[in-house]
């Protein structure tokens, strides 16, 4: 591993996340403009999605912003902005079906959902004290403080990892249902399919930016020691 390394990485990342972002803000402000023809609503979609999966008890919420979407596995609720709620566009079919996969992920307990929830309370920590750690390891020469904090730093790095299939397959079982409801055109299913691969892609620039990081502070620590080594 060598700053080259560091730095490509860090330009794939980077690169990666401005597209994402270009391509959710592009798409979005496109596909919010469409309307479905057969005229459903992301509350009436996600409700008929949650219903068929045996979830009637899984309520579906309006709230404010735009793109706060999101399902809470604590309250059992799926929530959808505003715009999403009561719009009929494909960019709000796709959203409420992307949300009520991870209900569905809930719901059945899909794996990797478990590790990401198990992993919350422990970043929730780590993400707290990890670059004081790092910062104290720095500053005192104490090279074990700065192992540490690494080690920490890592758990971010691994939530990210598990974040990708969690996405990608709410995504999946989202677009899945969508098409075998039948209502919606071969167009329309490809606004969706859109939509999400847009919006996964910022998930892919997130991880590769929290391993461009990690890497940093291993590269870091590394040049630490071979400068202690040569004393």
């Amino acid at each position: 591993m060598t700053d080259g390394h560091y730095y490509l990485l860090l330009i794939v990342s980077l690169g990666i996340t401005a597209l994402a972002q270009f391509l959710v803000k592009s798409r979005y402000a496109k596909y919010k403009q469409v309307t479905n023809q057969s005229g459903v609503s992301g509350e009436q979609i996600a409700r008929k999605i949650l219903n068929q999966n045996g979830m009637q008890d899984v309520p579906v919420v309006p709230i404010d912003g735009e793109l706060t979407d999101n399902y809470n596995p604590t309250k059992k609720t799926v929530y959808l902005s505003k715009d999403i709620y009561d719009g009929t566009t494909i960019a709000g079919i796709a959203v409420a079906a992307h949300e009520c996969g991870h209900a569905i992920q809930h719901h059945t307990g899909y794996t990797f959902m478990r590790v990401r929830s198990g992993l919350v309370p422990v970043l929730n920590i780590s993400s707290k004290i990890s670059y004081i750690l790092i910062a104290a390891g720095a500053i005192f020469g104490a090279m074990r403080l700065f192992e540490v904090g690494v080690i920490l730093e890592s758990v971010a790095v691994l939530f990210q990892l598990v974040t990708l299939p969690v996405e990608f397959d709410a995504s999946r079982r989202g677009l899945q249902h969508l098409k075998e409801f039948g209502v919606f055109d071969g167009n329309e299913m490809v606004g969706c399919k859109k939509m999400l691969t847009a919006a996964a892609l910022t998930y892919v620039g997130a991880a590769l930016s929290a391993l461009a990081s990690l890497f940093r502070l291993v590269l870091m620590l590394q040049n630490s020691k071979g400068q202690r080594e040569r004393r």
